[in-house]
């Protein structure tokens, strides 16, 4: 694993939903956001590309308390979406995806994430990824 901080990251897609509405709708702040017809900003530097955005993308991440093991954060972020998913279910409705995205050190603790979410999920209209980053942030964006 690399020295970045664990952490968990929802994120949601949508194909004309504002982010400050999926804000209002999960009570959570955006970490990253993006709206449907923003201009898009080069990756490399902050000037502007000639293209807009096609989605709207938003994401909130989820950091633990020091030394918390990833599977005791997924537990507690699901416990708060669990909260959460009646307006989940509208995003997925209205032609959004909602991901979770959690970082695993192995196999054998991918698989076990996997399981553990399979449980909880069902009613949160929630997909998840489990993937071992070299950066924290590479799945962004």
């Amino acid at each position: 694993m690399s020295n970045y901080p664990t952490h968990v990251t929802l994120t949601i897609t949508h194909p004309s939903l504002a982010p400050d509405k999926i804000t209002r709708l999960l009570q959570l702040e955006a970490d990253v956001k993006h709206a449907l017809g923003e201009r898009q900003r080069s990756a490399m530097s902050t000037e502007y590309l000639d293209k807009t955005y096609d989605h709207t993308f938003w994401a909130h991440i989820f950091f633990p308390p020091e030394g918390k093991e990833i599977s005791l954060l997924m537990n507690d972020v699901m416990l708060e979406l669990s909260h959460r998913a009646a307006p989940l279910q509208s995003i997925r409705q209205t032609g959004g995806n909602s991901t979770l995205f959690v970082p695993a050190k192995s196999e054998e603790e991918r698989l076990s994430l996997q399981r553990a979410f399979d449980v909880a999920a069902e009613p949160l209209a929630l997909d998840l990824r489990v993937e071992h980053w070299s950066h924290p942030h590479a799945h962004l964006g």
